[in-house]
This record gives structure tokens, C-alpha cells and sequence, in this order.
């Protein structure tokens, strides 16, 4: 009888020690992001960010200006225009910064469809980190373009359902 009560008791203590070594080891944390933090890597990976519609992702590298006009293209860009691709991704073909002090820019070159067109990218550092910032100047020429192209879509859509 001893021998029938000693076997559930051990499977127990056997589940037991189990369930314990299960529940009372501490999860590992997650491995620390790395952010990229010079200007000209920081410049390219917010353009990729953007360039893949990860407007979240690219807040991360934003200074507020820039965060704001992510969450503005975010909101304006609808579901279906963002999957359609309507931005071919920017190809960088070289990209030279210089930094003063707590500011940088980065002047590059992209190919737009075989055109090659240079650009600059601002940069601010912020307790130690570049962020892409978007000059207020610079926002009110964006928001124009944006308009503009998401009109032209709108008309040759409508043409589209009138034929």
C-alpha cells in the first residue's frame, strides 16, 4: 500500500519541480536597438524607412518637425496609394556630410528613373543622437508636392471609372 501512495506523490513533486523550473526562470530581455548615429547612416536608414512606408520606424531617427511631417504623410497617403508603390524607392548614389557642432547636413545625389537629382538632408543631434530633421521651409514645399501628386491620382482615377 506504501508503494501505490509513494508513485502519484513523486508525480507530483515531479510535475511540480517542472512547473517551477518553468514559471520562476526570469524571461531574457530583449537585445538592446542600436540605433544608427552618424549622420550619413542615419540619413539613409530614415530614407529607406520612408522609402518601405515604415513612418513609425522613421519617427525613431525624426527630430518634431520631421516626426510631424511622417505622421501627416501617414495619415494623408491612403491604404491603397501606399500599396500601390506610388513613391519608387529613392536609389542614393553618394552622400557627403558635414557636422558643426550639434548640426549636420548631408548633401547627396539620388537617381530618380535614369534622372539624377541632388539633395541635402538636415540633421540635429539630440541628447546624443542625429535625427533627420525637415525644415519648416522645406515642409510647406513637401505638403505642395504630396497635394499635387495625390490630386493627380484622384483625376486619373475618375478618368479611369469614366471610361
Amino acid at each position: 500500500m506504501a508503494v501505490k501512495n509513494i508513485i502519484p506523490l513523486a508525480c507530483f513533486i515531479v510535475i511540480a519541480l517542472i512547473i517551477g523550473a518553468c514559471t520562476s526562470s526570469t524571461p531574457t530581455p530583449p537585445p538592446p536597438v542600436v540605433l544608427p548615429n552618424t549622420p550619413e547612416t542615419v540619413a539613409r536608414q530614415w530614407q529607406q524607412y520612408v522609402d518601405e512606408n515604415k513612418f513609425e520606424a522613421a519617427k525613431v531617427l525624426s527630430a518634431p518637425n520631421a516626426s510631424e511631417w511622417l505622421q501627416w504623410v501617414s495619415e494623408t497617403l491612403t491604404e491603397e496609394m501606399l500599396e500601390e508603390d506610388t513613391l519608387a524607392p529613392v536609389k542614393i548614389l553618394g552622400m557627403t556630410c558635414v557636422e558643426n557642432t550639434n548640426r549636420a547636413a548631408c548633401a547627396y545625389s539620388f537617381d530618380d528613373n535614369g534622372l539624377i537629382y541632388q539633395d541635402t538632408f538636415v540633421l540635429l543631434q539630440v541628447a546624443g543622437q542625429w535625427l533627420v530633421d525637415i525644415p519648416k521651409e522645406a515642409l510647406i514645399e513637401s505638403d505642395d508636392m504630396i497635394e499635387a501628386m495625390i490630386k493627380e491620382k484622384q483625376e486619373q482615377e475618375q478618368l479611369r471609372l469614366e471610361q
